[in-house]
């Protein structure tokens, strides 16, 4: 999910703004999704819980990081080191706690003992769930 949510700076930084530089681009992104989909894909069947959890992060990232790429795609390309310090509080994220909740359900459920664990997962799944539609 880090080098998903990477692609801003990876477009913001970009050399120039020519066609080979833009494929090149398109190409990197293109291979995140599709890691992405595998890592996704492989989870679901290690674990639903797990790959619930990885969804659930996957959803509350993607607008953002979808607006983020938008805004870095119209911004010219940078001039010099200057600006670069600056990026990084051009694109928070706000899934700390998506992130966090699927950190925990892969230490409980990839583990030998996640049978006796997957209760609780499924509960902080919900609840997280649940105070998000909320907010």
């Amino acid at each position: 999910m880090a080098e998903y949510q990477e692609l801003p700076y990876l477009i913001r930084h970009r050399a120039d703004t020519g066609a080979e530089t833009r494929a090149d681009l398109i190409q990197w992104q293109a291979d995140i999704f599709a890691r992405l989909t595998r890592h996704q894909a492989v989870l679901d069947l290690e674990s639903p819980l797990v790959g619930q959890a990885y969804r659930t992060l996957f959803e509350r990232t993607h607008p953002e990081c979808r607006r983020y790429r938008m805004t870095a795609w119209t911004a010219p390309p940078l001039e010099g080191d200057e600006q670069v310090p600056n990026l990084g509080g051009d694109y928070p994220y706000d899934n700390v706690p998506e992130l966090q909740h699927c950190l925990s359900a892969m230490r409980r459920e990839l583990s030998l003992w996640s049978f006796l664990t997957n209760r609780l997962t499924r509960q902080e799944h919900y609840a997280l769930r649940c105070q998000r539609a909320l907010a």
